[in-house]
């Protein structure tokens, strides 16, 4: 390994450590980011395995880290490799992501693992640091997502720190973030219902009443989606999780 060339990064599940928000089962999955030559890593609460969710946490390392390597690793998730019945590798998406930061894409074998093997350790010694923080906190509850958050937050600079002097040479090859962050969202046309309702993502949201009938542009992002009626943003509503559900607002209807 040498400094500022790879970042490795996947998706690692959350569940097994058993985080409650006010009582109630917290379940998620962490972004886990990773600087192969320093170790020094990042991480992002999300609930799949999307492109949103890819890029949100990507991006967010780097903003975060406050620069480029020239390598990026990952395995066969579909957020960003095609099936080896395409012609193109990568899907679109994930390649004008690189492309933004300038970074070149590389992907583990079929049936290798073990050449993600830098985050894949990664994984086991950050939820094994974690747990232990929580048997020290005496509990695995939190009163918000965002203590939660901050928590994680915590532990990322308390690892981070024991690898400073690794990192300073990273830092000093890395190469300058672009001038802005890539829109890390899925964009989706929708025409509104009669009820004043869209259904995105197997989910039905409503909306105001006076875009029936009318065609909507919905920007699906991690955690919110925006719904856009021209050049103006009609309505940003929470996201919501898995399928058939309904976020209905009195005040649309």
């Amino acid at each position: 390994h040498y400094p500022g060339e790879l970042c490795a990064s996947d998706f690692t599940h959350m569940s097994k450590l058993g985080i409650t928000i006010c009582g109630e089962m917290f379940r998620h999955l962490l972004y886990h980011f990773t600087l192969t030559y320093s170790n020094w890593e990042a991480g992002s609460v999300c609930f799949s395995e999307s492109f949103e969710s890819l890029s949100a946490g990507f991006q967010n390392a780097l903003w975060q880290l406050g620069g480029v390597p020239l390598r990026h690793r990952l395995d066969r998730m579909s957020a960003a490799v095609n099936k080896d019945c395409n012609p193109e590798q990568w899907t679109r998406r994930y390649q004008a992501l690189m492309r933004h930061y300038g970074i070149e894409p590389q992907r583990t074998n079929a049936a290798r693992a073990n050449e993600n093997g830098d985050i894949e350790q990664r994984h086991y010694r950050l939820k094994k640091a974690i747990d232990q923080a929580l048997i020290l906190r005496g509990s695995r509850d939190f009163p918000s997502r965002g203590e939660y958050d901050e928590f994680l937050k915590e532990i990322f600079k308390q690892l981070n720190s024991g690898r400073l002097n690794r990192f300073k040479e990273e830092l000093g090859v890395l190469r300058v973030l672009p001038y802005q962050r890539m829109d890390a969202c899925k964009i989706i046309d929708k025409s509104v219902g009669p009820s004043s309702t869209i259904y995105v993502r197997n989910n039905t949201y409503s909306v105001h009443s006076r875009l029936i009938g009318e065609n909507v542009r919905v920007k699906l992002y991690l955690d919110y989606v925006e719904v856009w009626h021209g050049q103006q943003m009609a309505e940003r509503i929470p996201r919501m999780r898995g399928e058939g559900k309904h976020q209905i607002q009195y005040r649309h209807i």
